[in-house]
């Protein structure tokens, strides 16, 4: 006959051996979980949700992500395998996995919308609001135009019109690589008392016919001067200085009164002289001193008889000349640079580039890197990782400092992909300058 204690320890061990069982198979961490796709929208949710656990996921397309319940917005349509691992806070007991494959169909459908309103104050004054819609994702690039002319790459316009029949036309580029376009036609009457007419001269520099000096017409403080140089490229300086290859350039100007909001602009056909082949080379290095002093050298594979020099620092330019000058740089940051050269057999050439400061004061921007580097696909993209959510923006400028895009988003706790359309840069070297709460980051890449 069995004694009570031999009864207890037996009950004892069949006890132990069942927890043992069971804690293997269920606790204490249980990695298995569900899914609810959206469209691109995809909602994880682990199936262990208990305290003290913690949860990483791996979303299968670089990005990570932490939480029993998570959601993940993807771009691109494809089979993703996604990982979720579950560990013990509190102890060290327990640590597993599981795997499962998510196909997501990410719709490619998008359409350009937007509304318009009049100003209540400046009677030519139009304020258009994009409405557009994309099937998944949100729209990456913004891009209006005014009678075929650029104007704005930001989500929204407003614009003061001359009298007669305009056609306002926006156009978007979504995260998923949809794009899309639509036009409206404004008809504006009533500008009493616009009496402003643009005109421009363009003077070619003493010695240098590929360099001309744009001053318009009227010139005044209250004036506000938006250029097109019938390359791409574009200034807000009142009085610019731009150097070209030799050739015929369609130069628009548009005119505002800041004052009563009327609005003229002018297009006339600049011709520059001068060899379309060029023999000499352009080039440039500098060296910073610790408080910010930049010394410049000029350089070239034929002996430079003259250099201009002029460097881009927000919202204007300095100019400088001499083939070894110095610049006491306002702070630190990336400074678009553009070298002018002369040489002794009358070639004439052009190099622009970044002049980097990062020494006053110790302070220094970190650089971040691009993917792909060189820009060989239709989008770069950059990670940036938040310690919680919050603003994200970003934008791409080119050497001559002038903005190619650029986009605000909202990001999460942890890695964000941050991703820019490039399909549509020219050939050359780009930067982009990211900033998320009170950090700053820069990234260089090239596009072929």
């Amino acid at each position: 006959m069995l004694t009570n204690t031999c009864i207890m320890k037996k009950l004892v061990l069949f006890y132990l051996i069942l927890f043992t069982i069971n804690g293997h198979t269920q606790l204490p961490c249980n990695p298995l979980f569900s899914y609810a796709i959206n469209q691109g929208n995809v909602t994880f949710q682990a199936q262990n949700t208990a305290p003290g656990k913690v949860h990483f996921w791996r979303f299968g397309d670089g990005q990570h992500g932490y939480g029993f319940s998570v959601n993940k917005t993807y771009t691109n349509s494809g089979t993703y395998s996604v990982v979720h691992i579950v560990s013990d806070s509190l102890s060290s007991n327990c640590l597993d996995s599981s795997v499962q494959s998510v196909n997501v169909t990410v719709p490619t459908n998008c359409q350009a919308l937007f509304t318009v309103a009049s100003d209540p104050v400046i009677r030519n004054r139009r304020h258009f609001t994009s409405v557009s819609t994309t099937g998944s994702g949100t729209i990456q690039s913004y891009n209006w135009s005014v009678n075929g002319n650029p104007v704005s790459s930001i989500n929204n316009l407003s614009y003061s019109f001359n009298p007669g029949t305009h056609n306002v036309c926006l156009s978007i580029i979504s995260s998923s690589g949809c794009t899309s376009s639509s036009c409206q036609t404004i008809t504006v009457n009533d500008t009493s008392g616009c009496n402003l007419t643009a005109g421009f001269t363009a003077t070619p520099v003493s010695g240098n016919s590929q360099l001309i000096n744009f001053v318009p017409s009227p010139l005044a403080s209250h004036y506000s001067y938006y250029w097109n140089f019938g390359n791409g490229q574009e200034s807000n300086s009142p009085a610019p200085t731009y150097f070209y290859n030799p050739g015929s350039y369609n130069v628009s100007l548009w005119i505002r009164d800041t004052l009563t909001g009327c609005i003229d602009s002018l297009n006339k056909a600049v011709t520059i002289a001068g060899s379309p082949q060029y023999s000499c080379t352009a080039n440039f290095t500098y060296t910073v001193s610790s408080s910010g002093l930049v010394n410049l050298t000029a350089l070239s594979n034929q002996p430079i008889t003259s250099a201009y020099w002029q460097i881009f620092v927000a919202p204007d330019s300095v100019f400088f000349t001499g083939v070894s000058p110095s610049w006491q740089a306002p702070g630190n940051g990336l400074f678009p640079a553009c070298l002018h050269i002369n040489t002794n057999n009358g070639c004439i050439s052009q190099h622009c580039g970044i002049i980097q400061v990062d020494s006053i004061n110790t302070g220094r921007i970190d650089r971040i890197p691009a993917y792909p580097n060189p820009a060989v696909s239709e989008t770069v993209r950059w990670y940036v990782t938040l310690d919680m959510p919050g603003l994200i923006t970003y934008r791409i400028f080119n050497a001559n400092g002038f903005t190619m895009y650029q986009s605000r988003v909202v990001g999460i706790a942890g890695t964000n992909t941050l991703i820019a359309p490039v399909q549509q840069l020219s050939s050359g070297q780009y930067f982009a300058d990211i900033q998320y709460g009170s950090y700053r980051k820069r990234s260089i890449f090239i596009k072929p």
